[in-house]
């Protein structure tokens, strides 16, 4: 692990490559990043409260010839995933730098592939499929697996392993149950998760965990343990779901047929939210204030509620920060 500490970002301006599209999304409960085809990645600050519009404050730019192809956010520092299998750790209010890059044991045989934050470390897949549990400051702890997904969360994380069970992590990575596939079909996803904030009247805490099968149904599990309670939430005639995003109060279910499935509990669909025509979505991400929902056309979709769009970020958009200033929550 190297500790270099590089101050990255950059006004944004009308200065962006052609056909460059946002890719993937992630919602963070004060700061949430939407990945771009160029290798950098957006970063936005919630306006919840106020007049004025979320936006863009920030782009995150890699080091030279690098880039940036997945984020993880969190409450106290996030993570962005780079091409050659390193991961940048970024902290900041208004304006974000990346205060170390973390490397696994091996680099560059071994890689990390993919990433996924949590209230307690943030959870690194490596290319031989363990998992290193980093915490800032601490020795770095490995999950042996094999895994091949990650969801961490605010309480409970969840890791699908290759042979189709999922790990319920908790206490900073001591595995609390093991969940096999059904009988009948292999699971496949898993949902993710918005590290939430939480208080004393119930906000944050994640109500049902949602597992996709390779037969296009999704589990919906409630509880812990032995005392798992598990509802097969069926899609669509002629669609499968492929995948899912949970959080306290919605959660949203990837269609294959582009649509998303909008759950409030008790396993029923309260709406389907459709993307305009023509489009379809490829991602969902729920968030605790605003969830992210990525077009087939590059352009990203947010929600703040009621299954309606409120507004669409546009990856060519002309941003001009000076005057314009980084909204916050």
């Amino acid at each position: 692990m190297s500790a270099t500490t590089v101050v990255v970002g950059k006004p944004i301006s009308d200065d962006v490559a052609p056909g460059v599209r946002y890719v993937s999304a992630c919602a963070g409960a004060e700061v949430s990043f939407l990945v771009r085809s160029d290798g950098t990645v957006d970063r936005v600050r919630s306006s919840l409260g106020s007049l004025a519009k979320s936006q863009v404050c920030q782009r995150l730019v890699p080091p030279d010839g690098k880039a940036y192809i997945a984020a993880s956010s969190g409450l106290h520092a996030s993570y962005l995933l780079r091409d050659d299998g390193a991961v940048d750790r970024v902290k900041g209010g208004s304006e974000a730098s990346v205060t170390n890059t973390i490397t696994p044991a091996d680099y560059p045989k071994v890689t990390y592939v993919s990433i996924s934050n949590s209230q307690g470390p943030a959870y690194l897949l490596r290319s031989d499929g363990q998992v290193d549990t980093y915490r800032h400051g601490k020795d770095m702890e490995t999950l042996s697996g094999p895994y091949q997904l990650l969801s961490g969360g605010t309480e409970d994380s969840y890791h699908l392993k290759t042979d189709g069970s999922v790990d319920r992590i908790f206490a900073y990575g001591k595995i609390g149950s093991t969940y096999p596939s059904p009988s009948e079909s292999m699971y496949v996803g898993v949902a993710t998760q918005c590290i939430m904030q939480q208080n004393q009247y119930g906000a944050g805490h994640l109500h049902a965990m949602y597992f996709v099968r390779a037969d296009g149904k999704v589990d919906r599990l409630t509880g812990a343990g032995p005392a798992v309670k598990t509802t097969v939430m069926e899609p669509p005639p002629g669609c499968a779901y492929v995948a899912a995003s949970a959080m306290d109060t919605a959660s949203y279910l990837l269609r294959s047929d582009g649509a998303i499935d909008r759950t409030t509990g008790s396993g029923k669909v309260s709406n389907t939210m459709n993307p305009p025509p023509g489009q379809t979505y490829l991602q969902v991400f729920a968030g605790q204030h605003a969830s992210y929902l990525v077009r087939s056309d590059g352009k990203v979709d947010r929600t703040e509620g009621h299954g309606k769009v409120h507004q669409t970020f546009s990856p060519d958009a002309d941003v001009n920060l000076e005057k314009q200033g980084c909204a916050v929550m």
